[in-house]
């Protein structure tokens, strides 16, 4: 598993190169699922196209565990690198996570 810079470069690179959507499938093994997940759909939007973050809700995933959909949504959303850019849908209530 990359770490979240390695994952972006990557994850960068190829979505420049095919211009083809992402979906980002990280596992948590290392406890970086969600550094991962989001640094990589970062990447995939800086490079001009969409991405998908395969998520487990309530710590329910497969394996070593998907990244947390609450901790991806809440890192677009409140991380200070994220504003302006990066957005998640609107109606997606987060007052309660």
């Amino acid at each position: 598993m990359p770490e979240p810079q390695t994952a972006y470069t990557r994850i960068f690179n190829l979505a420049k190169e095919t211009k083809m959507d992402i979906e980002l499938h990280f596992h948590n093994d290392l406890g970086m699922a969600t550094a991962c997940s989001v640094m990589g759909a970062k990447a995939a939007i800086d490079a001009g196209v969409n991405a998908y973050i395969n998520t487990a809700v309530n710590g329910m995933g497969e394996r070593a565990g998907n990244a947390d959909l609450v901790s991806c949504l809440l890192a677009v959303k409140k991380s200070s690198g994220f504003s302006g850019k990066y957005e998640i849908d609107p109606n997606i209530d987060l007052s309660k996570a």
